[in-house]
């Protein structure tokens, strides 16, 4: 039995007389992972804009399948469930010893994963390196721990690097690039993908980031192709040549160095002020703690009565994936990119959300939202209408602000109605009618 239980806190359960707290106790993030799920094991909060993921599989639709061997790397915006590749930019990977630059020559072997909402923890047996992620709506955050290395503990940051499953548009100078050392503590650029599903979907989008560290770097420079150089920036059309940037640090045994980063689709700018309004400090486990309590909070909006602890895992689990797309688009101060490259706009009174999967959602995700998460479905809604209002259509397979043409119909038609009939009417209805 669920009881709604909108605008509560957090939940209390008694399971075998013993007091837990939290239903994100239930949630195991590496269910989906294998077998065609297409999901991801790294940290997001519900419906972030930001997931910090490690990537084992350059073609997995999110980066990762359970099981492979290696990581390449841990990856700042992802998709969910889908089954198409897109996004999986901003990877950052830290190594130790020379600077490789190149994937498969910087990947490593690794154990003891662990995962939970809002977390996630690897050890990368190649560098002896321990990697932890957190993050918030617009911002991620990982702390790396390194053994003792004087001067060649490394963290590198590829900006060519999209998940694709297409070996021509991999190598296609279609995308661009750009990484710029602003400090020994600060890099900024920008990175771009697209292609969702086929050559032919034509979305491309643009994600721009902050990097900042906690500790000085000894040295930085950045490199194009296999070129290690001591140039402050690269910018480029990338295909064959891959662009990025390096900071080598020395550090003592057990030393955490911590990487915070900024997102967003609009603007270098906005993914500072992102980074600055939502982690002004250093405190890795403070953003972690937070990060589970808003899965807490959201996830306790439906409580469960009775059940055996594998029923609660399966449940919110399943609830747990439900909560991560549509995804925040707006950065802090309101803007987005318009629906089909028109444009910066700003929004008025609501939260700008993409990644609409309509085809897959109309039936049940979004009359489910409208349930038990109202003003996220009103917000949702609300994308939709402004969407055709500034592309011309409802959209159909949206992502990034692009229509990517995806599947077929009017699904975002019935999404409109049903929030409608639950009596979340607080949008524009005669656009949405007319579109």
């Amino acid at each position: 039995m669920f009881r709604n239980k909108k605008g509560m806190t957090i939940v209390f359960w008694l399971i075998a007389g013993v007091a837990l707290a939290g239903p994100s106790q239930w949630v195991n993030p590496f269910v989906g992972t294998a077998h065609g799920g297409n999901t991801f094991p790294g940290a997001l909060v519900p419906w972030g804009m930001v997931s910090v993921s490690p990537h084992n599989d350059l073609k997995s639709p999110s980066g990762y399948i359970y099981g492979n061997p290696t990581i390449y790397g841990f990856g700042h915006v992802h998709l969910s469930g889908t089954g198409c590749p897109d996004l999986g930019s901003v990877l950052i990977m830290p190594t130790v010893g020379d600077i490789r630059t190149d994937l498969e020559k910087m990947k490593s072997n690794y154990d003891h994963e662990i995962a939970s909402p809002g977390y996630y923890r690897v050890n990368l047996k190649t560098y002896e390196i321990t990697a932890e992620m957190t993050a918030t709506v617009r911002a991620g955050m990982s702390q790396f721990t390194f053994p003792a290395r004087k001067g060649s503990a490394n963290i590198l940051i590829d900006v060519s690097h999209r998940l694709t499953t297409d070996p021509v548009t991999l190598k296609s100078p279609t995308f661009e690039s750009q990484v710029k050392i602003i400090s020994p503590t600060e890099v900024e650029g920008f990175t771009q993908s697209g292609d969702f599903c086929s050559v032919y979907a034509g979305n491309k989008q643009t994600v721009f980031f902050v990097a900042q560290f906690s500790k000085p770097s000894v040295r930085a420079g950045t490199w194009k192709g296999s070129a290690v150089r001591d140039e402050k920036e690269q910018t480029g059309k990338y295909g064959q040549e891959g662009i990025g940037a390096f900071f080598r640090f020395s550090t003592a045994e057990q030393e955490p160095i911590v990487v915070k980063v900024g997102i967003s689709y609009i603007s270098i700018e906005n993914a500072r002020l992102n980074l600055q309004t939502e982690i002004p400090g250093w405190d890795f486990e403070t953003v972690k703690s937070t990060a589970r309590k808003s899965w807490d909070e959201e996830l306790s909006k439906l409580e469960v009565v009775g059940g055996l602890e594998n029923q609660l895992k399966i449940f919110y689990t399943a609830l747990y994936h439900a909560l991560i797309h549509p995804s925040v688009f707006s950065d802090v101060n309101g803007q987005y990119q318009g629906m089909g490259h028109t444009g910066v706009k700003t929004t008025q009174g609501y939260i700008r959300y993409h990644v609409f999967s309509l085809w897959d959602t109309y039936r049940n995700l979004h009359p489910f939202l409208g349930l038990f998460y109202p003003e996220r479905q009103l917000d949702m809604t609300k994308s939709l209408v402004e969407m055709a209002k500034e592309g011309g259509w409802l959209p159909k397979w949206e992502l990034g602000g692009n229509e990517t043409s995806v599947m077929v119909g009017c699904p975002a038609v019935p999404v409109i109605l049903d929030t409608y009939r639950q009596d979340l009417k607080r949008f524009d209805v005669e656009s949405a009618y007319a579109s």
